[in-house]
């Protein structure tokens, strides 16, 4: 009788462990994310929700086993968007998808009653999914903002371009590593299992957790203030490797903060007692594993959906790769050269990839980088529309990026900026099947209506590039849109 609530979560853990199989995919994706530093605490997200259950084993020993249809019926929509996520590789969509599924089996097969008992170490599994990239844009202007606001109220002088701001001592750059994403999540998952721990009242759990984010935010806003100006008074002899002080630091106020919280703590429930909660357990009939074997077959065949639509479709063959890459371009010279382009988009997942530079007939001075990248639909981390994929690589860095444009001339636009001042602008699309468009959930629909009529698109990701000069953009801009014209890609009047 494991945990003492008879037979019921042993066999709702078993059947978890029948369908990660089928939900392999989403946990793949989930334990390449964990591998690096941002996510690691990953590792720990399943083994502390197991504790939180053993925890509560007497509570959970006592609930009446009421097999539950509710869940039955949620599985199908769930089971469907999981499927269509796995075929788009839209990552987050499928992750949090596998681990909703999951939790689904467990509440058909214990009832409504057993989840009220279980609902914060089921939905803790929620927090396996690595659901802070969207974040980090956001997190790296405010930790640049932040930073240069602190270091002007501390007496010294500072100049700020975007990511990229200069001390009489030396210049910095708030990188992605910068953000803090990694301290924030980390914070959250580890507020999480102590409110849990420490609190009864929910309205408590929920004010700690919140508490739990400011922290993440103003702690790794107090990192990057103190390297800045640890370096600058050093003289640039410290600072530079701060991340073994950043996590020194980051985990000294984390543990202070749970120190504080701990003083206010309730006093714990005392425990019942296992023996009498199995003696008044009933045990489980036949009919109380009907749900749950409905739930797994919903998942079973949401599982095979992917792959029957492969062997339908199948994949674009080799020669379809980068197929719609200009040969010429009316009016532009390609540029032959043995040094790879400054400029390098990082493109995850792609099959095949090109950079190549174009040089005007009319104004020779005039150069334009054009990249395009091939993404399958069903490979492995083949999401076109990835935060993975940039439209720059280090040393560049964001200075700014936004949606221009409307209709035929709508696109996506971004300003770059590397460590020595050069600044670049960049105007990118994505294609599917011939179509463009610069919504990513469009390009997803695409794929997906594609999908189901029994073909593979061919997916591109299609991107322009210049040197930004101080004239606010217009030269720049209007090289790009008289290439565009002549390369036929999507045209863009100048703003």
């Amino acid at each position: 009788m494991l945990l003492g609530v008879d037979a019921r979560l042993p066999l709702a853990l078993l059947g978890i462990a029948l369908l990660v199989p089928v939900l392999w995919p989403s946990f793949s994706s989930m334990l390449a994310q964990w591998e690096t530093s941002t996510y690691s605490y990953g590792y720990l997200i399943g083994p502390v929700a197991l504790f939180l259950l053993w925890r509560d084993r007497a509570r959970l020993a006592a609930v009446r086993l009421q097999p539950a249809m509710v869940p039955v019926l949620l599985s199908v929509p769930v089971a469907l968007g999981w499927a269509v996520a796995v075929l788009l590789r839209i990552d987050v969509v499928h992750q949090l998808g596998a681990v909703a599924l999951l939790l689904l089996l467990v509440w058909s097969l214990l009832g409504t009653a057993a989840v009220r008992q279980l609902w914060f170490p089921l939905a803790y599994l929620f927090l396996m999914v690595p659901l802070g990239d969207s974040l980090i844009p956001y997190l790296m202007d405010l930790t640049a903002n932040a930073t240069v606001r602190a270091v002007q109220a501390s007496g010294v002088p500072v100049y700020q371009d975007g990511y990229v701001f200069s001390l009489p001592s030396g210049n910095f750059e708030v990188v992605e590593a910068c953000s803090g994403v990694r301290f924030l999540m980390a914070a959250v998952a580890a507020g999480a299992a102590f409110a849990y721990l420490a609190f009864e009242a929910n309205w408590k759990r929920i004010l700690f957790i919140t508490a739990c984010v400011l922290v993440g935010i103003f702690g790794n806003l107090l990192r990057a203030y103190s390297v800045v100006m640890i370096a600058h008074i050093t003289d640039m002899e410290y600072g530079r490797n701060h991340e073994t002080f950043g996590i020194v630091l980051n985990g000294a106020i984390l543990l202070l903060f749970f120190l504080v919280a701990s003083r206010f703590a309730d006093a714990p429930a005392a425990p019942g007692s296992i023996d009498a909660a199995r003696r008044a357990a009933p045990g489980p009939e036949l009919r109380h594993y009907l749900p749950a074997l409905l739930v797994a077959v919903v998942v079973g065949l949401a599982g095979w959906l992917p792959q029957s639509l492969v062997a339908r479709a199948g994949e674009p063959s080799a020669d379809e790769l980068l197929r719609a890459f200009p040969a010429a371009v009316a009016g532009w010279q390609r540029i032959e050269t043995d040094a790879a382009p400054e400029w390098q988009p990082e493109f995850a997942g792609a099959r095949a990839r090109r950079v190549e530079r174009f040089r005007s007939a009319d104004a020779p001075g005039t150069d334009v980088d054009l990249a395009m990248a091939d993404f399958a639909a069903l490979g492995e981390g083949a999401d076109l529309t990835s935060s993975l994929n940039r439209m720059f690589s280090p040393p560049w860095s964001l200075l700014a990026a936004r949606e221009a444009g409307a209709g035929e001339s709508a696109r996506r636009e971004a300003a770059l900026q590397s460590p020595d001042g050069q600044r670049r602008l960049v105007w990118w699309w994505y294609r599917v099947g011939g179509v463009w468009t610069a919504s990513a959930v469009q390009a997803e629909w695409l794929t997906l209506r594609a999908l189901l009529t029994g073909s593979i698109p061919v997916r591109e990701i299609v991107a322009i590039s210049v040197p930004l000069r101080g004239d606010q953009g217009t030269a720049a801009r209007a090289a790009l849109t008289a290439f565009a014209r002549a390369a036929d890609l999507p045209g863009a009047a100048v703003p």
